[in-house]
């Protein structure tokens, strides 16, 4: 009993490790959210599990009872954060193990792609849009695989970029 006592914690421990926001995304929610005119939601996994009850796609409600949080932080009336943050919390990603998956420049705006691997799952998922006017970024935490991202739809300030992110992952 005691071993199976410590192989649970042990397991408990590595998952929760595999699934906890890296420092970096952190810091960053940390240094923005409490602003004026910053929105910050979190959606935590057993609530997306039972949203996906209710998904109209079979698809879409797989994907999400594996995702174990969603979190949105939206700056809609103006954008603090300087093209020199950005491009350091770009370079801190990287550091940090995120691998950028699509970048799109259009006009005004970048919206940046990162994943984040362990094994053969994406653990972490960042969608980054930044404009003059605003900036999202939204981050997906959960156990994922490759084609999972393309039946991502979110119905939130962004989420429309995830669908145009799935359009341009290659079918595997």
């Amino acid at each position: 009993m005691k071993k199976i006592v410590i192989i649970a914690s042990v397991l408990m421990f590595t998952l929760t490790g595999l699934f906890a926001q890296t420092e970096s995304v952190k810091k960053f929610y940390d240094r923005y959210t409490n602003q004026e005119k910053v929105s910050d939601y979190t959606i935590n996994g057993w609530l997306l599990k039972v949203a996906s009850e209710y998904s109209d796609s079979a698809d879409a409600g797989k994907v999400l009872e594996k995702i174990t949080q969603l979190r949105v932080l939206v700056m809609d009336d103006g954008n603090p954060i300087s093209s020199h943050e950005y491009k350091d919390f770009m370079q801190v990603l990287r550091k940090d193990k995120f691998e950028e998956l699509i970048k799109i420049k259009d006009k005004d705006v970048d919206v940046d792609f990162f994943i984040r691997e362990e094994d053969e799952h994406i653990t972490n998922v960042l969608m980054l849009v930044n404009e003059k006017d605003g900036f999202v970024l939204i981050s997906l935490e959960g156990l994922l695989k490759m084609e999972d991202l393309k039946n991502i739809n979110l119905d939130i300030e962004g989420g429309e970029h995830f669908e145009a992110m799935g359009k341009k992952i290659p079918r595997a």
